[in-house]
């Protein structure tokens, strides 16, 4: 068993990356549990488990600083998210600084946040929290991240095949990107390791000169078992960005 000490963890909302602005991240998923208890439960009781849901939490360094175009602080960035009407794209790992780390991904809407908090002396912090919304937590690999100037492929993952009642995810967050061209990703599977006859199972819409993120999923049943990301970049420009591959 190996002990995992948390130095350098991910996260991204939307389509930005707040890595270096929180120092703790707590995300609790859990299944309601509906009491069955009868006469028959020969006087214990039962339970069954009944909607999942996710709630997380997180402390940040406070910064009001958007004087940088296309780079405004993390006050007015988590600002924005409170009460948002569409959940946001959520991506979170341990490490995350290489393809095959594990992360999950869910969409969420942040509830509350305290944006000022600490005594004379202190470190000016704010907390925030919430709720997934909609759609579950998927836990997956990193599948493409760093910034992307030319067309490629990323690594190809064993995540099994995508069985009846089961999917595939994918989440593409897209941080601050330069541009006069354009960048389309999609997730290819195939048979193989060597993935000599790809298929496509996932697209995301193209991508301009707008930071955002997107969700993507596909039902099964897919016989492929192999899954990787695949990056085109056409016109130029610059892509920093961070996928993640689930299937469940």
């Amino acid at each position: 068993m190996a002990v995992l000490v948390i130095t350098d963890g991910k996260i991204y909302i939307d389509g930005y990356n707040l890595s270096c602005s929180f120092n703790e991240l707590n995300v609790d998923i859990a299944a309601e549990m509906k009491d069955t208890t009868t006469f028959c439960t020969s006087g214990t009781r039962a339970f069954i488990p009944g909607l999942q849901g996710v709630s997380f939490s997180g402390k940040a360094l406070q910064d009001f600083d958007d004087s940088v175009v296309g780079n405004q602080s993390i006050d007015h960035t988590v600002w924005d998210l409170i009460g948002a009407s569409t959940a946001s794209i959520m991506s979170v790992a341990r490490q995350g600084n290489a393809m095959g780390d594990v992360a999950y991904a869910f969409k969420g809407v942040a509830a509350q946040i305290q944006p000022v908090q600490g005594a004379v002396g202190d470190l000016a912090e704010f907390t925030i929290s919430g709720q997934s919304s909609v759609t579950r937590i998927v836990r997956g690999v990193v599948a493409a991240l760093g910034t992307k100037v030319a067309s490629g492929t990323g690594t190809a993952f064993n995540l099994g095949p995508v069985l009846a009642g089961q999917k595939v995810y994918s989440t593409l967050h897209v941080v601050r990107p330069v541009t006069t061209g354009t960048m389309t990703v999609v997730v290819e599977s195939d048979s193989l390791e060597a993935m000599g006859t790809p298929t496509t199972q996932l697209t995301f819409t193209q991508v301009t000169n707008a930071i955002g993120a997107q969700w993507k999923e596909a039902a099964g049943p897919i016989t492929d078992t192999w899954w990787r990301a695949k990056w085109t970049v056409a016109g130029g420009g610059s892509y920093p960005v961070f996928v993640v591959i689930a299937v469940l």
